[in-house]
């Protein structure tokens, strides 16, 4: 697995989750291509870019319309990675972002 368990972070969750990045990933990239981002919705604060939780529904709804488009992908690798977990002789999966 490749995270370690440190301040009380849950290690398996975050090991389940991180092939999604991938999704979320093409998302932004997909975002930024078709102008979708407003400079207007975001806020720089002490050298940090924020995002006020008003506009964030914006974004939100964008990313799970996104999660959504791909759920079975995920349920079928969640489900692999089950497996491979409890049956110890079959090999991790690896998620592949079908485009």
């Amino acid at each position: 697995f490749y995270h370690k368990l440190f301040f009380q972070r849950k290690s398996l969750p975050c090991d389940m989750i991180e092939p999604f990045r991938s999704i979320i990933d093409a998302s932004l990239l997909k975002m930024h291509h078709l102008k979708r981002f407003d400079s207007d919705d975001f806020k720089l604060s002490k050298g940090k870019v924020l995002l006020p939780y008003k506009k964030q529904w914006k974004y939100l709804g964008i990313f799970s319309d996104t999660i959504m488009d791909h759920k079975e992908e995920i349920f079928e690798y969640i489900r692999t990675f089950y497996y491979a977990l409890i049956n110890e002789k079959e090999d991790m999966p690896f998620f592949r972002l079908k485009i």
